[in-house]
């Protein structure tokens, strides 16, 4: 039979195994769920920014945000010719709104990971106004883009995007 003093004790040591196994074991769990979750809160912020952009920038006109949401040595990979920073981006928005001045984006989806966000877009719109020289047709145009965008210190630094132009929807639809 076992004394009293013994049970504390050999109670003691299974639990101050239990402690430091849980310890052990769980800090490298809790230490990747909160990394985890801090990825998770970065994606979701540059999402954010990503819907920014098109409600403010494209349909409301607010070119302001541009200054806020781009880097200053921001780059569009896909437009030759666009000038570098955010001018290129207020350049760009204001020949869109020029051209097509009832323009919406529809994000159909947006999707983060590290420091890209990919948004895949629907715009419609009516070539209203002339947009590139070419002069105003009356057409309707939809057309779905992919973009990739890449954030760094919350600013929008690179942008690539695949799917043709509003300028090509123009075009098709004119011949």
């Amino acid at each position: 039979m076992k004394k009293p003093i013994e049970d504390n004790l050999h109670l003691n040591v299974n639990v101050l195994d239990a402690y430091l196994y849980y310890a052990l074991h769980s800090y490298p769990m809790a230490s990747h769920e909160g990394d985890q979750h801090m990825r998770e809160s970065t994606w979701e912020t540059n999402k954010v920014l990503l819907r920014q952009l098109f409600e403010q920038a494209i349909h409301r006109g607010n070119l302001a945000i541009v200054d806020e949401i781009f880097s200053n040595d921001f780059l569009d990979h896909s437009t030759p010719g666009q000038p570098a920073g955010p001018q290129g981006v207020k350049d760009y928005f204001i020949s869109i709104r020029t051209g097509f001045p009832d323009m919406r984006v529809a994000i159909d989806d947006i999707i983060a990971e590290g420091d890209r966000v990919v948004v895949r877009t629907t715009w419609h719109g009516t070539h209203q106004g002339t947009y590139e020289g070419v002069p105003p047709t009356g057409r309707q145009v939809a057309r779905t883009l992919i973009q990739i965008f890449r954030i760094r210190d919350g600013r929008i630094v690179d942008e690539w995007n695949e799917g043709g132009g509003l300028l090509d929807s123009v075009q098709k639809d004119s011949h």
